[in-house]
């Protein structure tokens, strides 16, 4: 979505920082309130749960919301 490169079948990914207070449990049901709000597949991920490889990327193409 960020690079308007998606198409109908595309997922989005969604960059979030998690409250100290907040578990995994949390982000899977945001993902999973997101995805039925959106129709389609959302994956919802932490800054600390990026690969290595695509951290930078990810971080430098991010839009805020």
């Amino acid at each position: 979505m960020a690079r308007n490169e998606a198409r109908a079948d595309s997922d989005i990914d969604i960059l979030i920082d998690l409250d100290p207070d907040r578990s995994l449990l949390d982000v899977g049901g945001l993902a999973m309130d997101l995805s039925l709000l959106l129709d389609r597949p959302v994956d919802v991920v932490t800054e600390a749960g990026l690969r290595e490889r695509n951290r930078s990327r990810v971080i430098r193409e991010a839009r805020p919301l």
